[in-house]
């Protein structure tokens, strides 16, 4: 206890969890079945060749739920991973086209990931030919459009 004149009685508790962690983490590691093996020999997640398995939700709703995101597959190209966007412009207080009503443009393209692309990869945008769909709204909320 060093030089506090606190007894061992007037002491707080030891926390029980604090106790059980140390015990736990040893008890997970002993079921573990890579047993301490190094880390080149653990495979976490699903293998890379394959695509990742996608989640299913069960809701108990009236309507069918679709929780798969992204919602159009990766697509694998030889300088990297391709995914099909959409970007929405919201251009804030700017956005203001007449008093109580805002307008947006949407826009469609692809993103390509390329990893292996100079030091440190990049990011490529592909753009869909044709303009932005514009659309407007009424909903705002202080001054500010709300069109999402």
């Amino acid at each position: 206890i060093g030089d506090s004149t606190e007894s061992l009685a007037t002491m707080a508790p030891i926390r029980r969890d604090s106790v059980l962690s140390p015990i736990f983490v040893f008890f997970l590691l002993t079921l573990s079945p890579s047993h301490g093996a190094p880390a080149a020999e653990m495979v976490i997640g699903p293998p890379v060749d394959q695509p990742p398995v996608p989640v299913v939700h069960v809701h108990k709703t009236l309507h069918e739920y679709n929780s798969k995101y992204p919602l159009t597959p990766p697509e694998a190209t030889e300088n990297g991973i391709r995914y099909r966007i959409g970007l929405i412009n919201d251009a804030d207080v700017t956005s203001k086209v007449s008093n109580g009503t805002w307008a947006s443009q949407f826009k469609t393209g692809y993103l390509e990931w390329r990893p292996k692309a100079g030091k440190s990869g990049e990011v490529v945008f592909e753009w869909d030919e044709g303009e932005p769909v514009k659309f407007s709204t009424h909903f705002g909320y202080e001054g500010r459009g709300m069109e999402l």
